[in-house]
């Protein structure tokens, strides 16, 4: 028997409900993973609230990221043996379940002695923010960042990964976590209090090579204000969608801005490349590059170069309260779903 958890219908953390179904067996060229652990990410809540470009309708399993066991393999499957600890990324819904099949190339090997909630935490956080930092922009003469919702699961990596690389970082959080900020040797930003482009332009005024921006809106456009000209401007989400509630015009204005980012037709009145990143749609478009990639942070863990940040771990059958402890705001690096 599986368990898994949907959503019921779009709207708040109590429409998320745990289901019992039968379970499975592997079809050819997949495996049955027994999943141990599971990340909570925002484009979990756009899912649930029908506010993601794009997303599933009711009812769906949340979910992109899962570690766990295989318990069984597919006819075909030689690369792979159960018992065998894997990663997997899905295509943004499915991983808040017990049990998960995925094709035998979806599933990277983890190192028995790497703890599955840190393991986690790299398969979407610490890939998107590698994955930014390495391949979105240009890394030649890239010396000073700007990372906003840097106290976040991505935020949180980005500032690591960017203490690794040795640059010059800049980070924007509420007033309680700019202590994890500043941990990092970053310059920390209380967003609520400062006006960001003032205080990044009084500390450096030549500006900073790179901004990388999950919000949207209006927070992309004065993020360009503090490039460089020719500063690489990504954005990585557009979280302000949750906080329109329910102004239809200001979400919709949202979603315009992803488009026009994605397609390469957003403009600024600074000179500056302007770009968007989606985790998902680059490991479609590139998978080779996600299994690189992941193979390198774990690489990085397993050495003790890197610590992702586990904020909280809950149990599969309350992942409604994951869903309001990331909503809140007060949380720092992963939440992360227990679904043993």
């Amino acid at each position: 028997m599986n368990q898994r958890v949907i959503v019921t219908a779009y709207g708040e953390a109590d429409v998320l409900r745990l289901m019992d179904e039968p379970l499975q067996a592997p079809a050819s060229g997949e495996v049955l993973i027994r999943v141990e652990a599971a990340g909570v990410a925002l484009g979990d809540v756009m899912r649930r609230k029908g506010v993601y470009p794009g997303g599933p309708k009711p009812p769906f399993t949340p979910g992109y990221d899962g570690v766990g066991r295989i318990e069984a393999v597919g006819e075909g499957v030689s690369g792979l043996r159960a018992g065998e600890r894997v990663a997997f990324c899905l295509d943004g819904t499915g991983a808040y379940s017990r049990y998960v099949r995925v094709r035998e190339q979806d599933a990277i090997p983890v190192p028995a002695s790497i703890d599955p909630c840190e393991a986690v935490c790299l398969v979407l956080n610490y890939v998107t923010a590698y994955q930014l930092l390495h391949r979105a922009v240009k890394k030649e003469g890239m010396r000073r960042i700007l990372v906003h919702g840097a106290a976040g699961g991505v935020g949180t990596a980005l500032l690591e990964l960017g203490r690794v690389l040795g640059l010059t970082m800049i980070g924007t959080a509420s007033e309680p976590k700019l202590a994890s900020v500043r941990g990092y040797g970053a310059m920390g930003i209380d967003y609520r209090s400062e006006d960001f482009v003032q205080a990044v332009l009084e500390r450096y005024p030549d500006g900073v090579d790179a901004v990388f921006d999950p919000i949207g809106g209006d927070n992309w456009r004065r993020s360009a204000q503090t490039l460089r000209p020719g500063g690489a401007l990504v954005g990585f989400g557009f979280t302000s969608v949750l906080t329109a509630g329910p102004d239809a015009e200001a979400a919709s204005r949202l979603r315009g801005d992803w488009s026009r980012l994605s397609q390469g037709q957003w403009h600024s009145e600074k000179p500056v490349l302007a770009s968007a990143y989606s985790v998902t749609q680059w490991k479609r478009e590139h998978p080779s590059w996600f299994r690189l990639d992941l193979q390198a942070l774990l690489q990085l863990l397993s050495e003790g170069r890197i610590k992702p940040v586990v904020h909280a771990v809950i149990p599969l059958q309350e992942a409604a309260e994951a869903h309001r402890l990331i909503e809140s705001s007060r949380t720092i690096g992963k939440i992360i779903v227990d679904c043993l």
